[in-house]
């Protein structure tokens, strides 16, 4: 990622490759970054606190790869039920957030905990 700063007399990362001159990664290891790679930014709603009812589900993702992305499939499961996955096309270049997209909704009842997850697949088709 090249996002560390210069340590002049570190030559060498955890595992004896040697460490970048002008521009280390940040950790102890030099690493390649995927070209391909979307990934969950944030979900936006629902959050902490909401009220029971039809919610919109809306997530941003980034693009962590080095690729411009141009479509993207993102899954989401609550409750342990995967839900319609939603297809996102577009452009997203690298080091970029989406805006936020409304997957769905849900119909939460009552309170109570609910594990609530989103991931992405299929980055550029691939």
């Amino acid at each position: 990622n090249g996002k560390a700063n210069l340590i002049s007399f570190i030559k060498n990362d955890i595992d004896g490759e040697q460490r970048d001159t002008l521009y280390p990664d940040i950790g102890a290891d030099e690493f390649a970054t995927d070209t391909l790679d979307a990934g969950m930014y944030s979900i936006d709603t629902p959050y902490s606190g909401m009220c029971s009812g039809k919610q919109p589900f809306v997530v941003t993702f980034f693009n962590y790869g080095t690729t411009t992305l141009t479509s993207v499939t993102i899954n989401w499961k609550i409750k342990g039920t995967t839900l319609t996955s939603y297809n996102w096309t577009g452009t997203l270049t690298s080091g970029m957030q989406s805006q936020p997209i409304t997957l769905g909704s849900y119909t939460f009842a009552g309170s109570g905990p609910y594990k609530i997850y989103a991931w992405t697949s299929n980055p550029n088709g691939k």
